[in-house]
């Protein structure tokens, strides 16, 4: 496995997360799942995509049990898990998810530079190192994280995100959400 904290612990990714023919097999059950229409982004947004809420089931519980002593969530409550399901092309809006933690997992085949499928955050120029900033707060930077299959990204559930649909497939993304223990 391997780590990288991206911006003093703004992101987190660990990579070739699990065994390879143990994450085959989730793939596989993450395809079949019963999807229904997703979320609003957010008020006076219509939902996009499609979801699969995955609390106590048989996913949940396996990936939990592989990311609950993690250092980022180990001292968090679990409160939500589920699969976002995007179809090709589609456009979801920015938002935060107002948590202290979220863990995202890519469930896809293969990646290429050109197949889209990011997850963007909205990154203050102040906090990127080596960025000299005077009155930039109308002028974010845009950090995309790919999405690498088998790849595990933990972020502040504050920060303001959203993901980009694959230009040629369906993008199986599962969420856990995480509070503080206050």
């Amino acid at each position: 496995m391997k780590y990288t904290n991206y911006y003093n612990g703004l992101i987190e990714t660990y990579d070739e997360f699990l065994p390879f023919d143990e994450y085959s097999n989730l793939y596989s059950a993450v395809e079949k799942l019963p999807y229904y229409y997703g979320e609003a982004d957010g008020p006076g947004y219509a939902p996009s995509g499609l979801i699969s809420d995955l609390n106590d089931s048989e996913i949940h519980n396996y990936l939990y049990q592989k990311v609950k002593n993690l250092d980022s969530v180990k001292d968090l409550v679990h409160k939500r898990t589920y699969v976002n399901y995007f179809g090709m092309l589609e456009y979801a809006g920015y938002h935060d998810d107002s948590t202290a933690k979220t863990l995202l997992f890519y469930f896809n085949q293969q990646w290429d530079i050109n197949d889209g499928g990011e997850t963007k955050f909205v990154i203050d120029a102040k906090d990127v190192p080596g960025i000299k900033c005077e009155n930039t707060h109308d002028y974010p930077i845009i950090l995309s994280v790919a999405p690498i299959p088998n790849r595990v990204v933990i972020f502040q559930g504050d920060m303001i995100h959203t993901a980009s649909s694959f230009r040629d497939k369906g993008r199986f993304t599962l969420a856990m959400k995480f509070e503080s223990k206050d």
